[in-house]
């Protein structure tokens, strides 16, 4: 996508990395012993919506865009993101949302701190990388998560997963 939009300069080199990284994702995903159809196609919806949403913050925050600056871009990316977490709370409404919502404001308020600094970071990590080095940081979290989950809670992971990550 960043090669059609002009954003990144193809390369047989990025290429080769970026196919050994698709083939140990696949890898993993074929290893899965827990493997369902519908979160993976949901996975792969996600990811296809992040990559938008990735390239369109390089394009606007780029020389080449609006070059707006972060807290800007991050301003105008929170009315995209709460469409469709109020239609989701629309749907899951339930009346003990309001007596939940009193007894958790203070995690709530915590959280939704978290997640501005975490949209000013990925802004940051988009404004200062490009929007492939961000993907390939996010697959090494992503590693980093199922491994630790595997340290440290016992989660079962096969030979397949391990090959696939390394």
């Amino acid at each position: 996508m960043s090669c059609a939009l002009g954003l990144q300069v193809f390369s047989w080199q990025k290429v080769a990395i970026l196919s050994v990284v698709v083939a140990g994702c696949s890898i993993c995903a074929t290893g899965e012993i827990h493997f369902v159809l519908m979160g993976f196609l949901l996975q792969i919806t996600s990811q296809l919506a992040e990559c938008s949403k990735n390239i369109i913050g390089e394009v606007v925050m780029s020389g080449a865009g609006l070059k707006l600056d972060v807290l800007t871009f991050v301003m105008f990316q929170a009315p995209c993101s709460l469409v469709p977490l109020l239609g989701a709370a629309l749907v899951e409404y339930t009346p003990d949302v309001g007596q939940d919502f009193r007894s958790a404001w203070p995690l709530l308020l915590a959280n939704a701190c978290n997640a501005f600094l975490l949209n000013v970071m990925i802004a940051l990590t988009l404004k200062k990388l490009s929007t492939v080095s961000f993907v390939i940081i996010g697959l090494l979290k992503d590693i980093v998560i199922v491994s630790s989950s595997s340290l440290v809670f016992g989660s079962a992971i096969s030979q397949v997963q391990i090959i696939g990550f390394s």
